[in-house]
């Protein structure tokens, strides 16, 4: 769960901030120094890493209030395969910048909101069995 988490922090970070027509004032190319080099964008996972580390700090402890059946923590080991899919589709739309590639965008997308959909099922279904 620790990774899944800090690898979707880096994946939103990554999906938004590659692509330069979401968010035009605050992006990635914004820093040509940092853009250009050649650990640019492993400079930026780390700079996601950071507040990442802080949120790992807590995760454990919101998981240990419900119990997670098996198959429910076999489906959630397909979200860090589904985020490094999120990943290297960002990586991909910042290399072909400014071509707009919607396929790659809406998979990149796709796999992003199917990862966080795995990594709060736990939370919901152990609230739902609460209120239940």
């Amino acid at each position: 769960m620790l990774i899944s988490w800090n690898l979707f922090l880096i994946a939103l970070a990554f999906l938004y901030f590659l692509t330069p027509g979401i968010f035009p004032a605050w992006n990635f190319f914004r820093f040509p120094h940092v853009a250009s080099e050649s650990f640019g964008l492993a400079i930026m996972g780390v700079m996601i890493l950071i507040p990442g580390f802080v949120v790992s700090l807590h995760v454990p402890q919101v998981y240990g209030y419900y119990l997670i059946s098996k198959w429910l923590k076999e489906l959630i080991l397909l979200t860090p395969l589904l985020l490094i899919v999120s990943i290297l589709c960002s990586v991909h739309l910042g290399i072909v910048y400014p071509r707009i590639d919607s396929i790659i965008w809406n998979t990149g997308y796709v796999t992003l909101f199917v990862s966080l959909v795995l990594l709060i099922l736990p939370i919901v279904l152990g609230f739902g069995e609460e209120m239940r």
